[in-house]
Parts: structure tokens; sequence; C-alpha cells
């Protein structure tokens, strides 16, 4: 809930500067309203995410672990439409296609059925998490012109992804034997987006911020005796590059 005000509070102040600068364009005449829409290809890397792992075998008690690992970042590649009010002022809608994998191989495992114990990974194979995801926005937007060929801007607008991730885990099915497996569930995300953009004519180049948080439950089969469900959570800041061309 708070940060759902927080978006909103952060819009109504980019409205509110907005209107003050329409109000300073002239004496009340009514501004031509010129809209937009945005093509833009961006690239940015996600904090890293944090997987919890419940074990279930048949004829066992259920084991849970935490998955320890360096801070592996990801790399997330977006394409999407930007539609805008006005070039200078006013509201957008931007929807989008993203692609995001991260490492997330761990260097050991901490937990068990009983007393928490630290086990450590086998090495054997590289463990990812890929999400694909349709991302969805609505904000504001203030810009000026700084010549005839040159405009620049800011934007601010809460966002909301829908998508899939697949994730992959290892699991010792007998003695000195481990097997990777694989899922797939539905992901969610929310957060709020920033960016700085300069247009040369219709070029757009911009930098990128954004806070999110992401959550994913995801089952996966070992064998017909073992299976395991990740709860993989992606949380933090996240800062990025656009480019794309102004219709």
């Amino acid at each position: 809930m708070r940060m759902i005000l927080g978006c909103l509070a952060a819009v109504a102040t980019l409205t509110s500067l907005g209107a003050a600068s329409a109000a300073d364009d002239g004496d009340g005449a009514e501004a031509v309203r010129v809209p937009y829409l945005d093509l833009r290809a961006g690239w940015s890397q996600p904090p890293g995410l944090v997987i919890e792992e419940n074990v279930q075998t048949v004829g066992q008690l259920a084991a849970g672990y935490s998955w320890n690992s360096e801070d592996h970042r990801g790399n997330r590649a977006s394409l999407g439409l930007v539609w805008g009010q006005d070039r200078t002022r006013g509201f957008l809608a931007g929807a989008g296609l993203s692609y995001t994998r991260w490492e997330t191989t761990p260097t050991s495992y901490t937990g068990g059925p009983t007393v928490p114990t630290t086990y450590t990974y086998s090495n054997q194979s590289i463990l990812d998490a890929k999400l694909l995801m349709l991302d969805l926005q609505v904000g504001y937007a203030v810009g000026m012109h700084l010549n005839e060929s040159l405009t620049t801007w800011i934007e601010l607008a809460p966002t909301l992804g829908i998508g899939a991730m697949t994730a992959s885990s290892e699991a010792q099915i007998a003695a000195g034997m481990f097997r990777k497996a694989t899922g797939t569930n539905m992901a969610l995300e929310y957060g709020l987006r920033g960016g700085w953009y300069l247009a040369e004519r219709n070029w757009l180049f911009g930098l990128t911020g954004a806070w999110a948080y992401t959550r994913a439950d995801v089952d996966i089969e070992f064998s017909q005796y073992t299976s395991s469900t990740l709860r993989v959570e992606g949380k933090g800041f996240r800062l990025g590059a656009e480019v794309g061309y102004r219709f």
C-alpha cells in the first residue's frame, strides 16, 4: 500500500509541475498538444534473486533449503511502445516485452529436515532463472525543447509485469548421483520506473532507473519420487539505458 501511495504521489507531483509550466507558456492561450508514439529498446541489470527451496521425496520428510550464492545480477533486454499525450508534458502509457536471465548457481545450501546445516553445491551444473514478461506502465512526462532539433524530458511511471519464469535446480537422487531439472510458472512484478531522455529530432536516448519486486513459485519434477518448489524473489534497484525512435 505504501508503494502504491508513493507512486501516486510522485505522478501527482509531476502533473502539478506540468500544469505550472503550462501556465507560464502564454497569456491563457491553449497550447496545441502534439502526441507521439515511441519505439524503444532497452537494457538493464536487475538485482540478484533470493531462492528458497522445499524438497519433497516419497517416504521422507520434506526439507527446506536456502540458496547461498554471490549476488548474481541479471541481464534484461526489453522492447516496447510508449504513447504520450504531448511532446513537452502529459500522461503516457506503454506496453512491451522483456527477457531477463540470472545465473543462480549456489555456492552452498543452508537448511535441512531437522537441525540447520550447510551443504556444498555439487558443481556439476550451472543453474539459472529466465523471465519472459509483458510490461505495462502509466505515468507522466515533463520536458522542454532545447532548440529546433533537441528535446529533453523526464518520466515517472508505476509499472506492472505479468509473465512466466523458468528456473532450474539440482537434486541428489542417489548416492553420488545428481539430476538437473527445470520448471515454469507464472511470475508477477510491480514497481516504479523513472528516466531522463534526450531526443535529436526523432531519435532518442535515455538513462533509466527502477525499483521493482518480482515473485514466482516454480515447481520442479526430478523423478517420480522427488520434486521441489522454488520460491523465487527479486527486490531492489536496477539501472539501464534505452534507445528508440519517436513517431
